[in-house]
């Protein structure tokens, strides 16, 4: 077990949750106000004490997100970047001598990514009008799913369950508007030179801010059980390690469309998602009762998945921008991928 010093305290962790909350609806609205379709709905935050979730729409005005989220990213993040595990430390910052004070901006930072990553796909869903296409259209078993699912609906379009074939697309089309939005939000110099200001440049240029943003993502998923053996079949969402290549994929395509110098990682990519998935599951190993392994959950990226989830793709692209316009605040964007 890690033994962790200068955890914050509950009052301080609910306020650090709702400022990354507001800067990212605050971030949306200011940044797409030219292309609002309708009056945006006041949104609140609720922080719950609920460790069996981690967060949720309850309603077009109301997300739920769990502190231990926040419990499990800041203990993660402060022994990565601890003196002890100093190679992180150096391999992110380019500092030959590990610098604490420098160790707990890049702690803050990535921590706040992480967490907006969440928050910037739930409120995706607010966004462009998945919660109102699911209260007007939807019975209940297209909103809960369960585990007879597949059994249970008759409808299906290219063999897969129509229930299935809309809430993935919904899913998948949430991870988009993160995955675009996260790179809006810190990829960009103003917001590099905001960072730096004080902070004696612990970013270096936007593709370095870039790949902090990589890094971050693939440290989130690897924690939300990428390499979990016990992680549960999830009919709600494309599988994790899909969805991990789809997003890192449409945060390369949205940074390559905004900046000059382009970013080229076809031939690190996958020994960089290894890497830090490595890092992860020898964390979690230590501090959980399963087994995390970059082996498990192969089934995932095999044909026949890969295959299922080309379908929803195509239902994505070719029929969601369509189906949620009556509903969307935005204007629905699909990533060309």
């Amino acid at each position: 077990m890690f033994k962790l010093n200068n955890i914050m305290d509950l009052d301080s962790s609910i306020k650090f949750i709702e400022n990354c909350f507001n800067d990212c609806n605050e971030n949306i609205k200011n940044d797409m106000k030219n292309i609002l379709k309708k009056k945006s709905p006041k949104i609140s935050l609720k922080v719950s004490l609920d460790s069996n979730i981690i967060v949720r729409c309850l309603s077009i005005n109301e997300i739920e997100i769990s502190i231990a989220l926040f419990r499990e990213l800041e203990a993660f993040y402060k022994v990565v970047l601890s003196e002890e595990n100093e190679g992180y430390y150096k391999s992110i910052s380019d500092d030959k001598n590990y610098c604490p004070s420098t160790a707990s901006l890049y702690i803050s930072l990535l921590m706040s990514i992480s967490i907006k990553i969440i928050l910037f796909h739930e409120l995706g869903h607010i966004y462009n009008g998945h919660i109102q296409y699911l209260q007007n259209n939807s019975t209940n078993k297209i909103i809960d799913f369960s585990e007879n699912l597949q059994s249970s609906i008759e409808n299906t379009v290219n063999d897969v369950p129509l229930d299935e074939m809309i809430i993935k697309a919904l899913e998948w089309n949430a991870d988009d508007f993160s995955a675009t939005r996260i790179i809006a939000r810190y990829c960009h110099e103003s917001v590099i030179e905001s960072i730096n200001n004080g902070n004696n440049k612990i970013i270096h240029s936007n593709q370095h801010m870039f790949l902090l943003v990589l890094e971050s993502t693939v440290i989130l998923y690897s924690l939300l059980g990428l390499g979990n053996n016990n992680r549960k079949e999830d009919f709600k969402h494309p599988p994790l390690r899909l969805r991990l290549i789809s997003t890192i994929s449409t945060q390369i395509f949205s940074y390559n469309i905004f900046n000059k110098e382009k970013i080229d990682l076809s031939n690190d990519l996958i020994n960089l998602i290894i890497k830090l998935e490595n890092m992860v599951n020898s964390y979690c190993n230590k501090t959980k009762p399963s087994i995390y392994k970059t082996s498990n959950n192969l089934n995932e990226l095999m044909k026949e998945s890969q295959g299922i989830n080309k379908k929803i793709e195509d239902y994505y692209l070719e029929n969601l921008t369509e189906i949620l316009k009556p509903y969307a605040i935005l204007s629905v964007l699909t990533p060309n991928k």
